[in-house]
């Protein structure tokens, strides 16, 4: 199998109001809601693809991402465009947007809703615009597993990336405060890593992070044993032993696993990593990180 290997990583984190701090009326369908985050896509400079007058048109997701993308290390545009694909993981995947748009069409009607709406709220939608701004022209994808949505899109890059299909896979995870998920505690995170074949990263004489040395999902009614057999698929010889299956902070949301993996890779990794993540709907994933040689 293909070696792969972690190039670039970069993330945004903020927090926002939790639990009583959010009424009802925060909610579809409530009154329209100015959320206060602390990371402002104004406080960026705008990406490199990008100007300020496209940025302003796009989702937050979309927004957030390109901003973390924007300092992940990436080649932009890629040498390759047809073999370097983007893998989105995400909570409510553009779900919070459609609500909000729906939302004013009832309540102020159609003529306030912009006609970008439609594209942006979509399932795809944050991945479709990353994949563009950055000039990538593989596979695009999203995914919505709960809190193992940024792990679920890493475990599915590394399947391309192994079977040869890419050379090059953009990997992200992004949440920003909906009201899709009520009162539960909310934060806008953006993280971004790069996913490299060896071959393609010995080519181009960039410096690896870490080795990805083994990735697995897996499904089971109990979320504590579907963790555990993920992380067995991901180190199936057991070299890894420290590994505590440990549920994710709900701030976190779906992006929890894939910056659990930023985390690891912005310090030196001096020994092996298992990180696992599971869903309490039965869904669990997991990645083996080792040090780069």
């Amino acid at each position: 199998m293909t070696e792969l290997l972690l190039t670039g990583v970069h993330a945004l984190t903020g927090t926002v109001r939790t639990g009583p701090e959010i009424s009802a009326a925060d909610t579809y369908p409530g009154s329209r809601t100015t959320w206060p985050v602390r990371i402002p896509a104004e406080a960026y400079p705008a990406p490199a693809p990008l100007g300020r007058r496209q940025l302003r048109r796009l989702s937050p997701e979309a927004r957030l991402l390109h901003h973390a993308a924007d300092s992940a290390g990436l080649d932009v545009p890629p040498a390759d465009p047809q073999r370097t694909g983007v893998f989105v993981g995400s909570t409510a995947a553009g779900l919070g947007m459609y609500l909000e748009a729906l939302r004013d069409g009832f309540c102020a009607g159609p003529t306030t809703l912009s006609p970008v709406l439609a594209p942006q709220s979509s399932y795809n939608g944050a991945a479709s615009e990353l994949s563009k701004g950055l000039g990538a022209r593989g596979a695009v994808m999203t995914f919505a597993s709960g809190s193992c949505s940024g792990l679920s899109a890493l475990v599915a890059a590394a399947d391309w990336v192994a079977a040869g299909d890419l050379d090059v896979a953009v990997v992200a995870a992004v949440d920003v405060p909906s009201p899709v998920r009520g009162s539960l505690p909310q934060a806008e995170v953006a993280v971004v890593v790069v996913l490299e074949s060896a071959g393609h990263v010995a080519a181009r004489g960039a410096r690896a992070l870490a080795v990805l040395a083994g990735f697995a999902e897996s499904w089971d009614r109990d979320p504590a044993a579907g963790a555990r057999r993920a992380a067995a698929g991901a180190d199936p010889a057991g070299r890894t032993a420290s590994f505590v299956p440990r549920p994710q902070p709900v701030d976190r949301a779906g992006a929890g696993g894939l910056l659990t993996v930023a985390e690891a890779l912005t310090g030196p990794l001096r020994a092996a990593t298992l990180i696992a993540v599971s869903d309490p709907a039965g869904h669990a994933a997991a990645v083996r990180l080792t040090p780069a040689r």
